[in-house]
C-alpha cells in the first residue's frame, strides 16, 4: 500500500538507516514467497535499492536468473510400489512469479 511505502520511506530516513550489502540477500529470499503481496512487496524495495545503488544490479540480475533456472525443476511425483501417484508433482511457479515481477520491475536499470 502506498502509505505504507511511505511510513516505511520516513521510518528509514527518521532513523538514519543505511543500505547494507546483506540487505540485497534478504529481500531475494522474499522474491520466492508463497504469498503474492510478499513476492510484490520484495520486487518493489530491490527495485528502490537497485535505484539507490546500483553497484548492486550485476550481482541481482544474476541471482534472479539463477533462481529462476532452480524454480524451473519440478518437484517429482511420489508414487507407491505399483507407480499409483501417491502425492502429485509440485510446480515452483509462486517463486517464478515472484523472479519474473522483480525482473520486471528492475528492467529500467
Amino acid at each position: 500500500l502506498p502509505e505504507n511505502q511511505q511510513l516505511a520511506e520516513k521510518l528509514w530516513q527518521d532513523l538514519g538507516l543505511e543500505v547494507i550489502p546483506e540487505l540485497m540477500d534478504m529481500i531475494l529470499e522474499d522474491i520466492g514467497h508463497p504469498v503474492a503481496k510478499v513476492r510484490e512487496a520484495a520486487g518493489e524495495a530491490l527495485a528502490k535499492l537497485l535505484e539507490e545503488n546500483e553497484d548492486f544490479t550485476s550481482a541481482a540480475l544474476t541471482q534472479l536468473l539463477d533462481m529462476y533456472e532452480e524454480k524451473l525443476v519440478m518437484t517429482p511425483p511420489i508414487v507407491d510400489s505399483l507407480g499409483r501417484i501417491v502425492e502429485p508433482a509440485i510446480d515452483h511457479w509462486e517463486p517464478r512469479v515472484g523472479i519474473a515481477f522483480a525482473l520486471y520491475k528492475i528492467s529500467k536499470f
